[in-house]
């Protein structure tokens, strides 16, 4: 049975986005510049993480993921500059697949890929209509990163270098969901799931990356455990 990875919040809204179109043209290029958690990277020994890979296209697509980026935690920084209602990124494999991005507008957010290891990813699905898209795929290692509180818009991919407390989210969107990984390659756990303009208190635990879906401006902020 094939496995879907999608938030609960969003679950009903993206399936209404599945559609069937012709491939567009897809070009890529390679970036110059910079997992157990922490101060540690997903690369191997001390092998370097490894450069970032942009690929390019209009139209509806599928892209071959990067060799360096298959069957490895990834950040995936997606743009849509299009105006096509039914905007959306869907990795593939033998097994399962997990959203990356959907929309019904343009799009500029970062997504996780394979954070679990169970989606060893071998392409992406894009459905662009006549939009103009890109995909850039990073080692988590270059997510921005927070201890205490930060903030931001749409979807995002957040390191988290505090510790265990309470976790106080705001955010002015139709959907907001937040996944923590302390772990990468095992399983992370929903901190918030809920529709719109959500705010509350949740417990956070040390370390470790955030996962954030939304279409508004969101912010965290972590205090200590009582």
């Amino acid at each position: 049975m094939n496995r879907v990875v999608i938030p609960a919040a969003i679950a009903a809204l993206a399936f209404t986005l599945m559609g069937l179109s012709s491939w567009g043209h897809v070009t890529s290029s390679a970036s110059t510049g910079p997992c157990a958690l922490g101060s540690a990277a997903t690369s191997n020994g001390s092998n370097p993480p490894p450069s970032p890979v942009t690929l390019s296209g209009h139209g509806d697509g599928l892209v071959l993921v990067p060799d360096a980026f298959v069957g490895v935690p990834t950040l995936v920084t997606v743009k849509n500059t299009g105006s096509h209602s039914d905007f959306m990124a869907v990795t593939q494999d033998g097994g399962g697949c997990e959203w990356l991005a959907f929309r019904n507008r343009s799009d500029d957010g970062v997504a996780a890929m394979d954070f679990d290891g169970l989606n060893r990813a071998s392409y992406v699905d894009i459905r662009s209509g006549n939009g103009t898209w890109s995909l850039t795929f990073a080692d988590p290692s270059t997510a921005p990163a927070f201890s205490t509180t930060t903030i931001g818009h749409g979807d995002a991919v957040l390191r988290y270098l505090g510790r265990t407390g309470v976790a106080t989210f705001k955010d002015n969107g139709r959907f907001f969901d937040v996944t923590q990984y302390t772990t990468l390659g095992s399983s992370g756990y929903t901190l918030a799931s809920a529709g719109a303009h959500y705010s509350g208190d949740v417990p956070i635990r040390a370390g470790g990356f955030l996962v954030v879906w939304s279409e508004g401006n969101w912010s965290v902020s972590v205090s200590s455990g009582a």
